[in-house]
């Protein structure tokens, strides 16, 4: 995968990854979020935390 090796060699924030991955995937912005939201290690990945954090219902 082209893509994939060009962001392993690059230092990148979550949101970048998931705007750089937006385009070959046609992700909108509300899954351009939530990919970023999930890649955050730091993050929690309950489903009621992701929903308060990016605003949205379960």
């Amino acid at each position: 995968m082209e893509i994939a090796a060009e962001l392993h060699d690059l230092e990148m924030t979550c949101e970048e990854v998931a705007v750089e991955l937006a385009g070959p995937y046609r992700l909108n912005t509300k899954e351009q979020r939530l990919l970023a939201y999930l890649l955050d290690d730091n993050k929690s990945k309950k489903i009621g935390d992701i929903c308060k954090a990016l605003k949205i219902t379960a």
